[in-house]
Protein backbone atom coordinates (compact mmCIF):
# COMPACT_ATOMS: atom_id res chain seq x y z
CA UNK A 1 0.00 0.00 0.00
CA UNK A 2 1.33 3.39 -0.95
CA UNK A 3 1.83 6.07 1.67
CA UNK A 4 -1.50 7.52 2.80
CA UNK A 5 -0.35 10.54 4.72
CA UNK A 6 2.82 12.06 6.06
CA UNK A 7 3.53 11.00 9.62
CA UNK A 8 4.52 14.64 10.21
CA UNK A 9 0.97 15.89 9.66
CA UNK A 10 -0.51 17.13 12.90
CA UNK A 11 -3.40 15.44 14.68
CA UNK A 12 -6.87 16.16 13.25
CA UNK A 13 -5.51 17.94 10.20
CA UNK A 14 -6.34 15.18 7.73
CA UNK A 15 -9.58 14.84 5.80
CA UNK A 16 -12.48 13.86 8.10
CA UNK A 17 -13.81 11.29 5.62
CA UNK A 18 -10.63 9.17 5.65
CA UNK A 19 -12.32 6.60 7.91
CA UNK A 20 -15.08 6.12 5.30
CA UNK A 21 -12.81 4.57 2.67
CA UNK A 22 -13.29 0.95 3.71
CA UNK A 23 -16.46 -1.15 3.51
CA UNK A 24 -16.62 -4.89 4.15
CA UNK A 25 -19.24 -7.42 3.03
CA UNK A 26 -19.26 -11.21 3.33
CA UNK A 27 -17.54 -11.58 -0.05
CA UNK A 28 -15.46 -8.43 -0.55
CA UNK A 29 -13.65 -5.52 1.02
CA UNK A 30 -14.04 -2.22 -0.85
CA UNK A 31 -11.19 0.17 -0.13
CA UNK A 32 -8.81 2.73 -1.59
CA UNK A 33 -5.20 1.52 -1.67
CA UNK A 34 -3.78 5.00 -2.23
CA UNK A 35 -4.68 8.42 -0.91
CA UNK A 36 -6.08 9.62 -4.26
CA UNK A 37 -6.79 6.20 -5.69
CA UNK A 38 -9.89 4.50 -7.05
CA UNK A 39 -12.06 2.05 -5.15
CA UNK A 40 -10.69 -1.49 -5.28
CA UNK A 41 -12.62 -4.69 -4.46
CA UNK A 42 -10.54 -7.24 -2.57
CA UNK A 43 -11.61 -10.86 -2.09
CA UNK A 44 -12.63 -11.08 1.58
CA UNK A 45 -10.91 -14.47 2.02
CA UNK A 46 -7.68 -14.08 0.04
CA UNK A 47 -7.12 -10.32 -0.12
CA UNK A 48 -6.56 -10.59 -3.87
CA UNK A 49 -7.71 -7.68 -6.02
CA UNK A 50 -10.95 -8.65 -7.78
CA UNK A 51 -11.84 -5.37 -9.50
CA UNK A 52 -10.70 -1.77 -9.73
CA UNK A 53 -13.40 0.86 -10.20
CA UNK A 54 -11.57 3.54 -12.20
CA UNK A 55 -14.80 5.51 -12.64
CA UNK A 56 -14.69 6.10 -8.87
CA UNK A 57 -11.41 7.99 -8.51
CA UNK A 58 -10.16 9.73 -6.58
CA UNK A 59 -12.51 8.16 -4.03
CA UNK A 60 -13.28 10.15 -0.88
CA UNK A 61 -16.05 8.03 0.70
CA UNK A 62 -17.50 4.59 -0.01
CA UNK A 63 -20.94 3.28 0.92
CA UNK A 64 -22.41 -0.13 0.04
CA UNK A 65 -26.05 -1.17 -0.01
CA UNK A 66 -27.85 -4.02 -1.76
CA UNK A 67 -25.09 -4.75 -4.28
CA UNK A 68 -24.43 -1.11 -5.14
CA UNK A 69 -21.44 1.10 -4.34
CA UNK A 70 -22.06 4.80 -3.68
CA UNK A 71 -18.75 6.62 -4.05
CA UNK A 72 -18.13 10.29 -3.40
CA UNK A 73 -15.20 11.22 -5.67
CA UNK A 74 -13.09 14.17 -6.64
CA UNK A 75 -11.02 16.85 -4.97
CA UNK A 76 -11.61 17.81 -1.34
CA UNK A 77 -13.60 20.93 -2.26
CA UNK A 78 -17.34 20.06 -1.90
CA UNK A 79 -18.38 22.04 -4.99
CA UNK A 80 -16.08 19.88 -7.17
CA UNK A 81 -17.07 16.45 -5.90
CA UNK A 82 -19.27 13.98 -7.75
CA UNK A 83 -21.25 10.97 -6.64
CA UNK A 84 -20.81 7.80 -8.71
CA UNK A 85 -23.16 4.85 -8.19
CA UNK A 86 -21.83 1.50 -9.44
CA UNK A 87 -23.01 -2.08 -9.57
CA UNK A 88 -20.47 -3.71 -7.23
CA UNK A 89 -20.39 -6.99 -9.18
CA UNK A 90 -20.07 -5.68 -12.76
CA UNK A 91 -18.52 -2.25 -12.15
CA UNK A 92 -21.18 -0.68 -14.38
CA UNK A 93 -21.94 2.96 -13.57
CA UNK A 94 -25.68 3.21 -12.85
CA UNK A 95 -25.90 6.97 -12.39
CA UNK A 96 -23.87 10.01 -11.36
CA UNK A 97 -24.51 13.31 -9.66
CA UNK A 98 -22.00 15.89 -10.85
CA UNK A 99 -21.42 18.08 -9.00
CA UNK A 100 -22.43 16.59 -5.64
CA UNK A 101 -21.81 19.21 -2.94
CA UNK A 102 -22.10 16.74 -0.03
CA UNK A 103 -20.26 17.79 3.10
CA UNK A 104 -17.72 15.22 4.35
CA UNK A 105 -19.08 12.17 6.21
CA UNK A 106 -22.74 13.01 5.54
CA UNK A 107 -23.76 10.54 2.80
CA UNK A 108 -25.97 7.71 4.10
CA UNK A 109 -28.04 5.03 2.32
CA UNK A 110 -31.18 3.48 3.78
CA UNK A 111 -34.42 1.93 2.44
CA UNK A 112 -33.86 2.90 -1.20
CA UNK A 113 -32.88 6.45 -0.31
CA UNK A 114 -29.53 8.26 -0.41
CA UNK A 115 -29.14 11.20 1.95
CA UNK A 116 -26.47 13.87 2.33
CA UNK A 117 -26.07 17.37 3.74
CA UNK A 118 -24.74 20.26 1.69
CA UNK A 119 -24.11 23.84 2.87
CA UNK A 120 -27.82 24.76 2.72
CA UNK A 121 -29.90 21.61 3.24
CA UNK A 122 -30.29 17.91 3.88
CA UNK A 123 -31.03 16.22 0.54
CA UNK A 124 -32.78 12.92 -0.20
CA UNK A 125 -32.32 11.11 -3.53
CA UNK A 126 -33.85 7.92 -4.88
CA UNK A 127 -30.90 5.50 -4.58
CA UNK A 128 -31.83 3.62 -7.77
CA UNK A 129 -32.19 6.62 -10.11
CA UNK A 130 -30.63 9.65 -8.41
CA UNK A 131 -33.88 11.62 -8.66
CA UNK A 132 -34.24 14.18 -5.88
CA UNK A 133 -37.14 13.25 -3.59
CA UNK A 134 -36.90 16.10 -1.10
CA UNK A 135 -34.68 18.86 0.22
CA UNK A 136 -34.96 20.27 3.76
CA UNK A 137 -33.22 23.56 4.61
CA UNK A 138 -30.44 23.19 7.17
CA UNK A 139 -27.67 25.77 7.12
CA UNK A 140 -24.15 24.65 7.91
CA UNK A 141 -21.42 26.88 9.33
CA UNK A 142 -19.64 28.82 6.58
CA UNK A 143 -16.21 28.22 8.11
CA UNK A 144 -15.04 25.17 10.01
CA UNK A 145 -11.78 23.49 10.99
CA UNK A 146 -10.61 20.99 8.37
CA UNK A 147 -11.21 18.06 10.73
CA UNK A 148 -14.76 19.11 11.60
CA UNK A 149 -17.70 17.50 9.80
CA UNK A 150 -21.44 17.17 10.39
CA UNK A 151 -23.05 13.85 11.29
CA UNK A 152 -26.00 12.48 9.33
CA UNK A 153 -27.67 9.20 10.35
CA UNK A 154 -30.55 7.42 8.56
CA UNK A 155 -32.46 4.76 10.49
CA UNK A 156 -35.78 3.30 9.38
CA UNK A 157 -37.90 6.33 8.42
CA UNK A 158 -35.87 8.90 10.41
CA UNK A 159 -32.94 11.07 9.30
CA UNK A 160 -30.94 12.81 12.04
CA UNK A 161 -28.43 15.55 11.37
CA UNK A 162 -26.06 17.22 13.84
CA UNK A 163 -23.46 19.89 13.24
CA UNK A 164 -21.43 22.42 15.16
CA UNK A 165 -22.72 25.92 15.71
CA UNK A 166 -21.04 29.08 14.56
CA UNK A 167 -19.59 31.11 17.44
CA UNK A 168 -21.72 34.10 18.45
CA UNK A 169 -21.03 37.23 16.45
CA UNK A 170 -19.81 40.34 18.26
CA UNK A 171 -22.13 43.32 17.96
Amino acid sequence: IQSWESYMRSFRSGPPELCRRLVATDAAVYVTLAYDGPVVALDALTGETVRTYDAAAPAREILYDDGMLYVLCGPEAPEKKRLVVLDARSGEVRWQLDPCPALPTTPAVRNGRLFYQDAQAVVCLDSASGAQLWRSPRLAPEKRPGWSAPTLVACDEVVLCADRRDPPKDN
